[in-house]
């Protein structure tokens, strides 16, 4: 028996990779949950999620974990009920083919060209005006509408774009549903959600009482106006007039599906949107892309309670479960990227949140993440009252949160670049229409936060002025801009579970990611193995046959064209089994020994066994019948079809695995077990699924 005083640590990252990673995570939990039915039957893995300790999850594994967190710790298969995927994520955003160039891939444009260098733009405004000017025989008739001149026609239309779209939308009126609509934002079901749109009429400002616009704001006042009064005749008198949708987006081709009734609903959604995300912009905080999108998330695939703007990550620990210890620690993935400066998977700075602090290992820096928002200077908070300390909370909506690990935006720039290489003119003004939308022009500007809405805007920044300078990258900035957690080529949020203070023996690492052909081929795990290979990231030192040897945190891992041949990508291996076998440095790191080991990484990469889940990242619906079928072909990958594929060996050696560790400790002295000795059969089973 295994010692219950140190018990054997578990973790399991889900990577990102939209809904496509969000189902295949959710079929692992099913795998792993002794709730799901059958689940503890021979050849299935059932119980390993209540014995896991952390979880972690990145982009749309976030999305996933979040979820099944705010659940209260609800199996999985009841919380589909909730889910509304049928229903696109972004209303009126049609779902996109397959990419195949990932984040860390970026062949697609020059060398050394970023989608955050100003170049990016200038050279998208190149292609655009050439395609323009190479078919100046369909250019816009004169006589057609303002908005669509000022958009494609004028550089300095969106100096100040995020603001001209927010407050664009302060202009779009409410749009009440006739009673004979049975269309409706899927929202109306939550009492809490239905105020907050009837409240809506109230809470918009008149024309006259907006603050004092920029000239290109004033430019399209006369449209919104007419806008907002079309509109409000067109329900008052909907049996007087017949009108089509192409009437209110003139000059762009729109589906003939595409009736009034779902334009109106488009239009109260991301109405119903800013509604939300109003209040903290209200509160004196800059807002971006990322807030609405963390609410649209919210909206649907929370459980239906957990979906108000005040639901925050930190409240998780008054959860039931998570008082009783049932849930493992959930652990949520991003990157801090400042514009303008490159940053590789050896390079970057990765942050996490949990429900208790936000911070980073990189930078050894974290704060309470209750109070994030507060304005802090060297760890301290800068105003106070009546010599109290003034601190904010409810900044760490949970929406927000997760919108911040899964802003695909600069991967939907890398699609858009590849559009654009290639673009005809109606191609280059729905792409520029798109990134003008959500503030992405060619005058970015590096100091203003407003200036980069495709960044979580994270200000104040709690570490500011706070610890060595020398070691905090971001000692002096005022803002923290944060960026999807695989931004960086580590798709897998491994980090958060190789931290020593963790003691993690065991990682189910599932992968994926699209790499080719819409399945992962190991390079998001080998972009990890060259960051801890590099001499800025610690090593550890552990006894290899009674000798110290310092070695890398993170085990070999082999090319992605090794790992396609050997078909690593389509079964389960485990890597760094064999402390011996891990990359030797070539100089001591220190004097403690066998302080810590590092854990095994099980890797299970997403694969056919019963199902084709390779579907694109940015496909923003699935129906039913989907959704169950990628998720039973996710349990086929976790439990290799209920150890059909090995004769029936897997689980039991999925338990010798997950010994691994002790007995490597009671092989140094270091274990409360010693008295037992492995079973031979573990032998061969690390023979059959280790890697060396």
């Amino acid at each position: 028996m295994l010692s219950s005083l140190k018990p054997i640590n578990l973790g399991i990252a889900i990577s990102g990779g939209g809904y496509r990673s969000f189902l295949n995570g959710a079929g692992a939990l099913v795998a792993f949950d002794d709730r799901t039915l059958n689940s503890t039957m021979p050849g299935h893995l059932g119980g390993i999620l209540q014995s896991t300790s952390y979880i972690s999850a990145i982009s749309g594994g976030s999305w996933l974990l979040m979820s099944f967190v705010l659940s209260d710790f609800e199996p999985v298969v009841r919380m589909t009920r909730d889910w509304k995927m049928i229903e696109p994520l972004l209303e009126g955003i049609p779902n996109l083919q397959q990419i195949e160039v990932s984040r860390n891939d970026v062949q697609v444009l020059p060398n050394d060209f970023e989608d955050d260098d100003p170049r990016f733009y200038e050279e998208l405004h190149k292609i655009g005006k050439r395609s323009w000017d190479e078919n100046t025989e369909d250019e816009i008739d004169d006589n057609k509408d303002t908005f669509s001149q000022e958009l494609f026609h004028n550089d300095d239309y969106l100096d100040e774009v995020f603001e001209a779209f927010y407050q664009n939308l302060e202009l779009i009126p409410h749009l009440d549903d006739d009673e004979d609509d049975d269309g409706d934002d899927g929202d109306d079901e939550d009492d809490d959600e239905e105020d907050n749109e009837n409240q809506d009429d109230n809470d918009l400002v008149p024309l006259t009482r907006l603050s004092k616009r920029t000239t290109s704001q004033k430019a399209n006042e006369d449209w919104f106006d007419n806008f907002k009064t079309f509109f409000k005749d067109m329900f008052k008198k909907k049996e007087e007039i017949k009108i089509s949708a192409t009437h209110i987006l003139p000059n762009i081709d729109v589906s003939p599906d595409l009736s009034m009734k779902n334009l109106k609903k488009i239009f109260n959604f991301y109405k119903n949107l800013h509604v939300e995300v109003r209040s903290k912009k209200s509160a004196g905080f800059p807002v971006s892309f990322t807030d609405y999108w963390g609410r649209a998330l919210s909206r649907k695939i929370f459980p239906k309670y957990a979906r108000a703007p005040d639901n925050t990550f930190s409240n998780v620990i008054n959860l039931p479960s998570f008082k009783k210890f049932q849930q493992p620690l959930p652990i949520i993935v991003t990157n801090s990227r400042e514009p303008g400066v490159e940053k590789t998977s050896i390079t970057s700075t990765i942050f996490e949140f949990t429900p208790f602090e936000f911070g980073s290992w990189d930078l050894k820096l974290f704060t309470n993440l209750k109070y994030l928002g507060s304005y802090l200077c060297k760890g301290d908070p800068v105003f106070h009252l009546s010599k109290r300390a003034i601190c904010f909370n409810n900044f760490d909506n949970s929406g927000f949160i997760t919108g911040t690990s899964s802003s695909l935006f600069n991967n939907v720039l890398i699609y858009v670049w590849q559009l654009a290489a290639s673009s005809t003119k109606d191609k280059y003004r729905a792409i520029k229409a798109v990134l003008n939308t959500f503030g992405l022009t060619s005058k970015q500007d590096g100091i203003d936060p407003k200036k980069h809405p495709d960044y979580a805007l994270y200000t104040p920044n709690p570490f500011y002025k706070f610890g060595d300078q020398n070691t905090n990258e971001v000692h002096e900035s005022k803002h923290l801009y944060m960026v999807d957690g695989g931004e960086d080529g580590q798709n897998i949020p491994l980090q958060p579970l190789l931290q020593k203070n963790r003691n993690v023996d065991l990682i189910f690492a599932i992968d994926s990611t699209a790499d080719v052909g819409g399945w992962p081929n190991g390079t998001i795990l080998r972009n990890t193995w060259q960051r801890y290979n590099d001499t800025r990231h610690n090593g550890v030192t552990v006894s290899i046959d009674g000798a110290p040897r310092t070695i890398d945190l993170f085990p070999l891992i082999p090319t992605p064209n090794i790992f396609m041949n050997k078909k690593l990508n389509t079964k389960p291996v485990f890597f760094g089994c064999h402390l011996s076998q891990y990359p030797k440095r070539s100089f001591q790191q220190d004097d403690i020994v066998d302080d810590y080991l590092p854990p095994i990484i099980g890797y299970y990469g997403n694969t056919y066994h019963s199902y084709l889940s390779n579907t694109s990242t940015f496909r923003l619906t699935y129906t039913d019948d989907e959704v169950s079928k990628i998720i039973e072909n996710s349990y086929n990958i976790m439990t290799y079809k209920n150890s059909t594929v090995d004769g029936g060996k897997y689980d039991k050696c999925i338990g010798c695995i997950m010994i691994k560790r002790e007995f490597d400790r009671k092989q140094r002295n270091l274990s409360l077990m010693n008295d037992m000795e492995l079973p031979k059969f573990c032998s061969n089973c690390y023979n059959e699924y280790c890697y060396n």
